[in-house]
């Protein structure tokens, strides 16, 4: 018995204090002082491409996430952060993200699959800064979809993505294709996608030297910091231009949404973003093009965690050593 006590004794020693976290400042433009504590990112509607994802197998594959810091949350406060040219600066988010399907399910004989459920095996996440200076391209999918402009300007962050922690999933309706862009006006008439809705969360990880300290200013200087990113998936795009070209790790790329096929309802072959049709497409593989819209709140846990659960651990080791 004592023994199962000192056990438990020493765990609460090592968990007991594992929500105590540190504040992090953040400077929105990096010359010096501190905007507030910093609690969460909120970016604008963005782009995400999962690059030959389509048709859906247990193969890995990348996909490729862009979008615009909109709101700063510091404190419960909301700052607003202006987008694009009407603003000093940007803040712009980059992810590159390895994932696999775990499951996929087609309800019925036509191309689209109702129900597929993802996992991240690993990844990148990036913040960049940009004031424009030197060339660099002011990224807005608003008054325009060229895609670029995400990865220029000062990187502040990057951090990794933790491999197998949450996921995604996508449920598809069973209805006839739409337009991909309703984003008035419709920049891309000639494609369609179905119509469907999900959404994917992931943790991320910036070790200290990861992230650019004239923005973020953690107290304890060798602090880890850590997003929890959630975002929807959706098509189709309803708040944002769906972009002609998404940044990926290699420069830009255009989606690739397959070639056209005969859909029931349409007179005419139709291009659709996430329908695959063997009969036209053999062999090769498509891109799947989402709206996505994200978030991330912000934590950095206290170093005297680290250490509480390191005491705990050496605690069980002495235990285990005078019982032999």
């Amino acid at each position: 018995m004592k023994n199962k006590l000192l056990l438990v004794s020493s765990l609460s020693i090592g968990l007991g204090f594992s929500s105590i976290l540190s504040a992090i400042e953040f400077d929105i433009d990096g010359v010096g002082g501190s905007d507030g504590d910093l609690v969460a990112f909120d970016w604008a509607p963005g782009n995400f491409l999962a690059v030959d994802s389509v048709p859906v197998s247990g193969l890995p594959f990348t996909g490729y996430y862009q979008a615009e810091l909109t709101t700063l949350n510091f404190d419960g406060f909301n700052v607003d952060v202006i987008e694009g040219a009407g603003g000093p600066y940007e803040i712009t988010a980059w992810v590159k993200l390895n994932e696999v399907v775990l499951s996929g399910i087609n309800l019925d004989a036509d191309p689209f699959l109702e129900l597929v459920n993802f996992s991240h095996i690993g990844g990148t996440f990036e913040i960049y800064y940009d004031d424009f200076s030197g060339g660099t391209v002011d990224a807005n999918e608003f008054t325009g979809n060229s895609g670029l402009g995400y990865r220029d300007g000062k990187m502040i962050l990057t951090g990794n993505i933790r491999p197998e922690q949450f996921g995604a999933l996508f449920t598809a309706d069973e209805g006839a294709p739409v337009a991909l862009d309703q984003f008035p006006p419709n920049n891309l008439p000639d494609i369609f996608t179905v119509d469907g809705f999900g959404s994917t969360e992931m943790e991320i990880v910036s070790k200290a030297g990861d992230y650019d300290t004239d923005f973020f200013l953690p107290n304890n200087p060798n602090a880890t910091i850590f997003q929890d990113f959630n975002a929807t998936l959706e098509t189709p795009f309803n708040s944002v231009n769906p972009s002609t070209s998404i940044e990926s790790d290699g420069g830009p790329i255009a989606p690739n949404y397959g070639p056209a096929f005969t859909v029931p309802g349409f007179v005419d072959p139709i291009v659709v973003n996430g329908a695959f049709d063997p009969a036209v497409t053999s062999p090769g593989t498509q891109d799947f093009h989402f709206e996505t819209d994200g978030n991330a709140s912000i934590s950095v846990p206290e170093p005297t965690n680290f250490a509480l659960m390191g005491l705990g651990l050496m605690l069980l080791g002495l235990k285990g050593r005078r019982k032999a």
